[in-house]
Order: C-alpha cells, then structure tokens, then sequence
C-alpha cells in the first residue's frame, strides 16, 4: 500500500458518518421545505382576510393584518436562511470528507459538485419570503396613501 493509499484510507469517512450527514442535510432540507410551506399557507390566508374584508371591518383588517404578514414573512424568511445556511455547511463538510473519485462504485454517491444548481435549488426558498414583505409592503403603502 503506497502513502497516498493510506493518506486517502486515514481521511475517508466511515459509512456511519456518511449516513448521518446525509440525514442532517434531509432533515435540514425538511425544514426548508416545511417553512416555506407555512408561509405560503399562513400568506395566503392573511391575503385572504384583507381581500374579504367587509366596509365595517376594513378598517381594524387594513390596520392589522399587513403588519401581520409583513412580520411574519421576514420572521420565517429568517428561519429559512438559517437552515439554508446549516443545510449549506453541512452538504460542503461531506463534501470535503467524501472528494471525487475515479471509481465512482467503490465509494459513497457523491453529491452535486456545481454549487450554482445546488444555491438554484435553495433561492426560491430564499427569495419567496421577501416577495411576500414587498407586497405586504406595498399593502401598507397603498392604505397610507391618500385616495385621489
């Protein structure tokens, strides 16, 4: 066995390692996923209550709920970044623990190397929670702003 044989060998992660970074990254992803998915629901029910609001409760639902939104949308936008950002840091340490190889069946899969699609797959999750602030943005402008 030359040196670099087991220099690789000394560095190489071992398959209970490799399972549980895997797992931390999916959990990771799960989280992502489960919060856009309540800022969606809890936007659209938000968007819901302003557009249904009645004369007699349009103004208290003006009042409040754009607040509302626009808080709990930088709130989980917030809470997104952070599990991008962990997801991130998990997906880059397995990388380095687990390089590219020659013989691609001797060795754990490896993951994406292009780390342009891989930050393609994290922007909508980014980018969907300040899309919805610029709205509720907007909402709270347009409420202010004299009726011509």
């Amino acid at each position: 066995m030359s040196g670099t044989d087991t220099a690789n060998k000394s560095e190489a992660i071992s398959t209970e390692g490799y399972r549980r970074y895997c797992s931390q990254i999916d959990k990771e992803d799960e989280l992502i996923n489960r919060r856009v998915n309540w800022l969606l629901t809890s936007q659209a029910i938000l968007f819901a209550a302003v557009g249904l609001s009645g004369n007699e409760m349009a103004g208290i639902v003006l009042s409040v709920v754009p607040w509302v939104g626009l808080w709990s949308s930088l709130a989980i936008g917030v809470t997104v970044w952070a599990a991008s950002l962990s997801f991130t840091r998990y997906r880059n340490k397995l990388m380095k623990l687990c390089p590219p190889r020659n013989d691609p069946e001797q060795y754990y899969p490896q993951l994406h190397r292009n780390w342009w699609i891989v930050m393609s797959g994290l922007l909508p999750a980014s980018i969907v929670p300040l899309i919805f602030s610029a709205a509720w943005i907007a909402v709270i402008l347009m409420k202010d702003a004299p009726a011509n």
